[in-house]
């Protein structure tokens, strides 16, 4: 469809079965519904908490697995290119802390870590709360 961003799937892990046609749903409609940039290249990658943790200490300085990351890497107001890297490891032990399942819990971090790209904070209550209340409404 014209005007829709390109939105690429990868897996790079075997933890739980990735639903590509799900996932760029997913991602198209958050951006519709958030009036964010529709055309542009938004890239997902699904990792484990090995590869994560690596990134995480190359660009955030925290050795550790985390559950998502966002790199806008270019665009404009209206053009977004950028890379959402998600742990499905971490989306496995938080789903069973919260139970929730896996899908579930990955969906949320590819939510979040769009959200982010568009402009949303989480470092305030406020924020944090808005943040939750418009994961929810995707979710």
């Amino acid at each position: 469809m014209p005007g829709q961003p390109t939105v690429h799937i990868t897996n790079k892990q075997k933890k739980i079965p990735i639903d590509r046609a799900a996932f760029r749903a997913l991602v198209r409609r958050v951006l519709e519904a958030e009036k964010g940039p529709q055309p542009g290249q938004i890239g997902v990658c699904f990792v484990d908490d090995r590869a994560i943790r690596r990134l995480n200490a190359q660009f955030h300085h925290r050795d550790e697995p985390t559950d998502v990351l966002s790199f806008p890497l270019s665009g404009t107001d209206r053009t977004l290119v950028a890379d959402i890297v998600v742990s499905t490891e971490t989306a496995c032990r938080q789903a069973r802390a919260y139970r929730s399942s896996p899908r579930r819990e990955t969906a949320l971090y590819v939510v979040h870590g769009l959200l982010h790209l568009l402009g949303y904070d989480d470092h305030s209550r406020k924020d944090r709360l808005r943040m939750q209340r418009r994961q929810r409404k995707y979710l």
